[in-house]
C-alpha cells in the first residue's frame, strides 16, 4: 500500500495500512466479504466469506515488527458453511449469532460454534441485501428480496418470525435501520419506510450508487458539534457529497458543512471521528465529520478494495488481500494535524485523550489562534487565546512594541508555517480594535485591584496588570482615542511614566492629568498641564483643564499647591481663572480673606471682578469694605491717567445704595469733603449722619430732588428716621443754601402730613412772611381737622356696634331651652344630660355639640337658617 500524494491537498498520517492475509496464487476462492468481533478486550476475530461459500476464521494479534505490526492466524476453515458464494455476512455479538447471505437467500448460524440455526430461509429466496438493527431486546432483520422488504425477528429463544412485508418501487442498493424506521437507498432516491405501518417518506435523489451508514452518537465528537449528540446516517448524493440526517431523515448540518470526496465512492465505513470511503480508483479516502474543509485529510492507494468493515478495528479486503487501518497513536494524528492546519480535526481528536487532555488541546487551540492571527483574522484568533487561557504576554507579544523591553526574549512570536520574521500587521485598525476587546475582558481576570504607581521603568515591567492596562492604553490612542478618558477615569493599573509618554507624543494633556489625578499626582499632573499651556494649539484647553483640577483639590491640604499653579492661571485666563477660587464646593469654599489677599498680590488687576462675585453670596464686611476700597483706587489711578470712569462710578454708587454689609465709617476717610460727593453723601447717610447727607446733595451737588428722594427712602425705612424732613429743613434754611426758603416751603407743602408741624414752627425763621406760610398752614388745619372728623366718626360707629352686641347677648340670654331627664339627641339617640354640652337651633331641635355639623342648618329637618344655633355648656 501507498500513500497517495496529491499535489495542493495537505495529507496527514490517520491510519497505516497493514497487510493481513495475502491468498496464494491458484487458490481455488476469492474474498468476497468480511466481519469482525472481539472476544474479551484483547482479541479480535475475523470472518471472511468467500466466493466458494468457505467460512474463514482468523485472530489478529499485535506484534513486535515496526513493518508488520499485526498477524492474522488462521483458526478455522468452514467449506460447509454454504453452497454458494457468501456476499454479504454480519456478526452480531449481542445475539450470538451471524447473518449471512449466500445462494439469494437468508441463513442464521450460532457464535461461536457456527452451528446452523436457520439454513436458507425459504422466504428468503431472491434475497440480494440484509441489514439488521441491534438496538432492541430481539434482533431485526430486513431482507430486500427484489421489489418487496420483508422484516424478520430473531427472538432470544433464537427463533425467527416474519413480522411485516411492504412492496417498494424498486429493488434497493443500501439499506440501514433508523430507529423504527428502515433507510434504502434506490437507483433514484432515498426514502424512509416505517417498519410497523410501512408509510414511506421520502429523502432526496441518490446518485447511481447510493451508499448509507450509521453515524452513532459520540461523546468526544458532540463536544465540538451538538449534531452527534445523537445517533444519525450519512447519505452520499448524486455529486459526490455526503450528507448527515438525523433519524427522522432530517438534515443535521448546515449547507456547506457536508462530507466531499474525489469520486463518488463504492462503499464507507466509520471510524470515529473519520468517514473511511472506497473509491472506484482504487483509492481510499480518509474525512473527519466535523470538519468543514473540503481538503481530504489522507489517500491510501490498495490493490483493488473492493469492501470495509469498521466496528473496533477497521478491515479493508479485495478478491485477494485484507489489510487493517490501524490508527496513529492519537498525539501523533494531533501533532500532525496541527503542522497540516487541520486545527478542527486536532482539537475533536483532543477530546478523546485519556490523560494530558486539557494540556493539549490548549496548545491546539492556541497553536489554531496563531495561524488565523497571521492570516489576518484576528477577532477569531483573540477570541480562541482566551477560551485557550493564553498567557497575556504572549498574546501582547504578537503587537510589536506593545511587551516592555525585558520580556520580549522570553515571550517570543511563535514560528508557525506561515510565520514571517518581518512580519507587519496588516489591517492594524483591526488587530488594535480585537487586541483592545480581549485585553478589556482579560484584565477582569488578572487586574482586579488598582495597582499603587510603579517607579521602574516601562522596559524593565513584569506585573501583568500594569502590562495589561498600558496595553489597553496604547490600542485605544490608536484606534478609538474617544474613548481614552473613559479608561483613565476607571481604576486602572497603568505604567505611570509609559502612559505619561503615550499620552504626551498624542497631546492628550486632558488625559494625562485625569491619569495623574485619578492616582493622587497632583503636582505631576499640574506640571504636565502647565507644560501644554505653553503651546498655542492646546493652551485654551491646558487652562480649563488646570482650572478644573485645582477646583477639585482641597485647599485645606493644598494651598501651596493651589498658589502655585493659580498664578500663570490667573495671567492667562485673567477672569476666567477665578474659577479656581469662586467655583468650589461649599464644603470646600475658600475663606474670602486669604482669596482676597493672595489676588492682591499675585494679579491685582482681578481684584475687582472677584470681590464682585464673591460679594453676590458673602456677607462678610471685609470683603464688601475691600471692594469699595478697590473701586476707589481703581478711580485714583484713572484720574491720574486722565481717563473717563464714570460708567465705573456708577458701579460703586449702586453698590454702596444695595450692599447693608460695609462698613461706612471704616471707608468714610477715603471720600475727601472735596470731590466723589455722591459717594460721600450716600456714606454719611449709612453712618446716620442724614443732615450732612442731605446738605452735600443741596449746598454742594445743588440737586434738591436728590435729597428729597434720600427723605423719602430713608423716611420708609425705619422708624428712626421720622425726622429727615427736618434735617431736610434745616438744611434749606441754613445761609449757604441757595433758594432755600422757597426749597422749604415746597417740602412743607409736598410732606406736610409726614413732618411734625411743632418741629416746624420752632425752626421758621422770624423774618419768614406769613403769607408763603399760609398754604402749609392751612394743609396742616385740614389735614388735622380730617383726622379729628375720622377719629369722631370712629368712635360713633364703635359706640354702635357695641349697643348691638349688647342686646343681642341680651335677648340670647332670654332664652330658655327645657331639656327633660328622658330627652334624646335628634342625631345620635343618645340621652341629653346636664354635664354635657349641646347645641339648640332655632326651629327648637337640641342635640349634642359633636352632633352638630353645622350650626345654620338644622341636621334633623334640613332647614338653613340666617342665624347660627345657639350653643350652652354645662
Amino acid at each position: 500500500p501507498k500513500m497517495a500524494q496529491n499535489q495542493g491537498r495537505k495529507q496527514i498520517v490517520a491510519f497505516n495500512p497493514c497487510q493481513l492475509i495475502k491468498l496464494n496464487k491458484g487458490t481455488f476462492f476469492k474474498f468476497e466479504c468480511l466481519d469482525s468481533y472481539e472476544i474479551g478486550t484483547t482479541r479480535t476475530q475475523l470472518l471472511v466469506g468467500t466466493s466458494e461459500g468457505v467460512l474463514l476464521r482468523y485472530e489478529i494479534t499485535p506484534q513486535q515488527n515496526p513493518d508488520q505490526p499485526f498477524h492474522a492466524q488462521t483458526l478455522d476453515t468452514i467449506p460447509s458453511f454454504s453452497k454458494k458464494a457468501i456476499t454479504q455476512i454480519c456478526v452480531v455479538e449481542k445475539f450470538s449469532c451471524i447473518v449471512s447471505l449466500s445462494d439469494s437467500y437468508l441463513s442464521i448460524h450460532e457464535l461461536p460454534t457456527f452451528r446452523i440455526l436457520h439454513s436458507q430461509i425459504p422466504k428468503t429466496k431472491g434475497c440480494h441485501l440484509f441489514a439488521v438493527d441491534r438496538s432492541r431486546k430481539t434482533l431485526f432483520i430486513s431482507v430486500a428480496i427484489k421489489k418487496k422488504l420483508a422484516i424478520y425477528e430473531f427472538t432470544e429463544d433464537k427463533q425467527l418470525r416474519e413480522k411485516k412485508d411492504w412492496s417498494i418501487k424498486e429493488s434497493p442498493k443500501t439499506m440501514i435501520w433508523c430507529g423504527q424506521n428502515i433507510c434504502i437507498g434506490e437507483k433514484r432516491e432515498y426514502f424512509l419506510i416505517n417498519s410497523e405501518t410501512g408509510v414511506i417518506t421520502e429523502i432526496f435523489r441518490s446518485g447511481d450508487n447510493p451508499i448509507a451508514i450509521s453515524i452513532p452518537s459520540d461523546s468526544n465528537l458532540s463536544s465540538k458539534d451538538a449534531s452527534f449528540n445523537k445517533d444519525q446516517i450519512l447519505l452520499t448524493g448524486e455529486d459526490k457529497q455526503g450528507f448527515f440526517l438525523g433519524l427522522d431523515a432530517k438534515p443535521t448540518k448546515k449547507s456547506g458543512q457536508h462530507l466531499f470526496w474525489s469520486e463518488v465512492p463504492i462503499a464507507l465505513a466509520f471510524s470515529p471521528p473519520y468517514v473511511i470511503a472506497l473509491l472506484t480508483s482504487k483509492r481510499i479516502e480518509v474525512r473527519p465529520v466535523f470538519s468543514k474543509n473540503k481538503d481530504n485529510l489522507q489517500s491510501i492507494i490498495l490493490q483493488q478494495p473492493k469492501f470495509i468493515s469498521s466496528k473496533t478495528h477497521t478491515f479493508v479486503g479485495s478478491s485477494d488481500q485484507i489489510w487493517k487501518l490501524t490508527p496513529n497513536e492519537i498525539l501523533y494524528q494531533i501533532d500532525q494535524l496541527i503542522k497540516e492546519q487541520f486545527f478542527e480535526e486536532a482539537q475533536i481528536l483532543c477530546e478523546s485523550l485519556t490523560e494530558g487532555k486539557a494540556e493539549k488541546l490548549q496548545k491546539t487551540i492556541i497553536a489554531h489562534a496563531n495561524y488565523q492571527f497571521n492570516q489576518g483574522n484576528y477577532k477569531a484568533a483573540l477570541e480562541m487565546f482566551y477560551n485557550a487561557d493564553e498567557d497575556p504576554l504572549r498574546v501582547i507579544a504578537l503587537y510589536p512594541g506593545f511587551l516592555p523591553a525585558n520580556l520580549t526574549l522570553k515571550y517570543p512570536q511563535p514560528i508557525d508555517n506561515d510565520y514571517r520574521p518581518d512580519r507587519v500587521i496588516d489591517n492594524k485598525t483591526v488587530s488594535y480594535q480585537e487586541l483592545k476587546n480581549y485585553l478589556s475582558v482579560v484584565r477582569n481576570k488578572y487586574s482586579t485591584k488598582e495597582a499603587y504607581p510603579s517607579a521602574a521603568e516601562y522596559a524593565d515591567v513584569t506585573n501583568l496588570s500594569e502590562i495589561i492596562d498600558t496595553s489597553i492604553l496604547r490600542a485605544l490612542i490608536l484606534v478609538a482615542p474617544h474613548l481614552v478618558p473613559n479608561f483613565v477615569k476607571l481604576p486602572n493599573c497603568l505604567h505611570i511614566k509609559e502612559s505619561t509618554r503615550l499620552l504626551k507624543e498624542e497631546k492628550k494633556y486632558k488625559e494625562l492629568a485625569t491619569l495623574l489625578k485619578s492616582k493622587s499626582l497632583y503636582k505631576d499632573a499640574l506640571e504636565t498641564l502647565e507644560q501644554f499651556g505653553q503651546d498655542p494649539e492646546t493652551r485654551e484647553a491646558a487652562i480649563m483643564e488646570t482650572i478644573d483640577l485645582l477646583r477639585e483639590l482641597p485647599w485645606a491640604n493644598n494651598k501651596g499647591l493651589i498658589s502655585r499653579y493659580a498664578d500663570w492661571i490667573l495671567k492667562a485666563a485673567k477672569e476666567t481663572g477665578l474659577k479656581i477660587f469662586t467655583e468650589r464646593s461649599a464644603e470646600d469654599a475658600i475663606p474670602s480673606e486669604e482669596v482676597h489677599r493672595y489676588i492682591k498680590e499675585s494679579e491685582p488687576s482681578l481684584l475687582i471682578p472677584y470681590l464682585e462675585h464673591q460679594i453676590k453670596h458673602d456677607k462678610n464686611p471685609e470683603i464688601h469694605n475691600a471692594l469699595i476700597m478697590a473701586y476707589h483706587e481703581q478711580f485714583e489711578t484713572l484720574k491720574a491717567n486722565k481717563i473717563p470712569f464714570e460708567e465705573k462710578r456708577n458701579k460703586l454708587l449702586a453698590f454702596l445704595e444695595e450692599s447693608q454689609y460695609y462698613q461706612a465709617d471704616r471707608v468714610l476717610s477715603l471720600f475727601p469733603t472735596d470731590d466723589l460727593f455722591r459717594e460721600r453723601a450716600i456714606l454719611l447717610g449709612r453712618n446716620g449722619d442724614h443732615e450732612q447727607a442731605l446738605s452735600i446733595y443741596v449746598q454742594k451737588l445743588k440737586k434738591p430732588e436728590l435729597a428729597i428722594e434720600y427723605c423719602q427712602k430713608v423716611h420708609n425705612e425705619s422708624e428712626r428716621n421720622k425726622d429727615v424732613y427736618i434735617d431736610l429743613l434745616r438744611v434749606f434754611l441754613s445761609p449757604n443754601s441757595i433758594n432755600g426758603q422757597e426749597h422749604a416751603i415746597d417740602l412743607l407743602k409736598r410732606f406736610s402730613s409726614q413732618i411734625d408741624v411743632i418741629k416746624v414752627i420752632s425752626l421758621l425763621p422770624g423774618e419768614m412772611e406769613v403769607q408763603k406760610l399760609y398754604p402749609y398752614i392751612q394743609l396742616v388745619f385740614q389735614e388735622n381737622y380730617n383726622k379729628m372728623r375720622t377719629s369722631q366718626i370712629r368712635k360713633n360707629l364703635l359706640k354702635l356696634e357695641y349697643l348691638q352686641v349688647n342686646e343681642q347677648v341680651m335677648n340670647a340670654r332670654s332664652r330658655v331651652v327645657t331639656i327633660e331627664e328622658t330627652q334624646l339627641c335628634q342625631v345620635c339617640k343618645k340621652r341629653l344630660t346636664v354635664n354635657v354640652a349641646f347645641a339648640c337651633y332655632p326651629n327648637g331641635v337640641v342635640v349634642h355639640y359633636k352632633c352638630c355639623k353645622d350650626p345654620k342648618v338644622c341636621p334633623v329637618t334640613g332647614t338653613r337658617f340666617s342665624e347660627p344655633s345657639s350653643i350652652e355648656t354645662p
